[in-house]
């Protein structure tokens, strides 16, 4: 009979080649990776001049492909700016007081601006305290200042 110690044995050694048969019989990997060659016969030169690539150090030896190409974005369309609104025209803010003729017979008119109350003496084309009498036709008057443009009746 055999014992503990045979029994103990001999189901090792069982274990051993069964594993051995599963071991052989599985396929292996067909990736492996490249050969580097033996450079232990060459001269110091060509040995520095052959070190492999950083392709072959860095596995698992599938390169991956390039990034794609950067496109330049195009440049943004110019929006011309839309065309000015014309400057409203007021026609309340400023009351027509009167006139009067210099010695010389060139007329000024009297106008207020009613939000401030400042009574503005103008000749034809001429500025004063930023006013400026633009236009004068049959019955109406075109200013312009602070604020835009102002036409008064008369």
């Amino acid at each position: 009979m055999l014992s503990s110690r045979n029994i103990l044995l001999v189901s090792g050694i069982l274990v051993f080649f069964a594993g051995l048969g599963v071991f052989l019989t599985t396929e292996t990997s067909t990736e492996r990776p490249p050969q580097v060659p033996n450079h232990s016969q060459a001269s110091p030169v060509a040995q520095a001049a052959s070190f492999p690539d950083t392709w072959v150090l860095t596995g698992p030896w599938v390169q991956a492909p390039p990034p794609p190409p950067v496109k330049p974005l195009p440049p943004p369309a110019v929006v011309p700016p839309p065309p000015k609104a014309p400057d409203p025209v007021d026609k309340k803010s400023l009351t027509f007081l009167g006139s009067y003729k210099d010695q010389d017979g060139s007329p000024a008119y009297f106008f207020k601006f009613l939000p401030t109350g400042a009574v503005v003496i103008l000749k034809p084309g001429q500025t004063s305290k930023g006013w400026q009498l633009v236009e004068i036709q049959e019955h109406l008057f075109a200013l312009t200042g602070p604020g835009g443009r102002f036409e008064v009746s008369h």
